[in-house]
């Protein structure tokens, strides 16, 4: 165990606390797959990356200030006239963007203001 002790205290210096936080699950699974050398180094550098994504993303959340953090899939469509779920669906595959077309959207005056 001295040597486990010393990975972490190794990982913890280099600030690599997404591998830190999965290398117990990754040694594991490592074990009970028979994995390869570089398949369980992907397995922790998968968990780093995973890790940081989701801080920034947290990050960047955090410093936007949104009053309330709303997601697509939580939307309410039925309360809208005009536009269809399928319409939304199309929109998020991006391909307008692929085909470099632009989108507008209209609306009454006011859709979108936060009032506080």
């Amino acid at each position: 165990m001295k040597a486990y002790g010393q990975v972490i205290d190794q990982l913890t210096t280099l600030k690599l606390k997404g591998v830190v936080q999965k290398i117990d699950e990754a040694v594991n699974a490592a074990e009970s797959r028979q994995q390869s050398y570089i398949a369980f180094l992907n397995t922790l550098l998968a968990a780093e990356l995973d890790y940081r994504v989701e801080k920034k993303y947290n990050r960047n959340m955090t410093g936007a200030h949104f009053p309330v953090v709303k997601e697509i899939n939580t939307f309410e469509f039925g309360n809208i006239k005009g536009i269809a779920k399928m319409d939304i669906s199309q929109l998020l595959e991006f391909a307008w963007l692929d085909n470099r077309m632009n989108i507008l959207l209209f609306g009454p005056p006011g859709l979108g203001n936060y009032a506080k």
